[in-house]
């Protein structure tokens, strides 16, 4: 089957996700740094480093319960700060 596309110059959409997703990995940096780093440091260490949790803890000189209650607040405040930046 053949296609036939415009002459005006126009270039066909070849990726059309990728706007889309570069935009939300902005939003999702600039949600990160606006945690304080007592919440972004374990989330980031434990979501995309994929350290355990105790590992975390041993890294941070804290006990295993207040690195779980650090990323639990850290989510909490993400999810909030990460939906005010969607709407605006």
């Amino acid at each position: 089957m053949l296609k036939w596309l415009p002459l005006s110059g126009a270039e066909p959409d070849l990726a059309p996700g990728i706007e889309a997703t570069v935009i939300d990995r902005l939003d999702i940096q600039a949600t990160l740094d606006a945690l304080p780093p007592k919440y972004r440091v374990p989330l980031v260490l434990y979501t995309y480093e994929e350290y355990s949790v105790t590992q975390i803890a041993e890294m941070l000189g804290l006990s295993t319960s207040a690195v779980k209650m650090r990323l639990s607040r850290a989510r909490d405040k993400f999810r909030q700060a990460y939906g005010q930046e969607k709407s605006q």
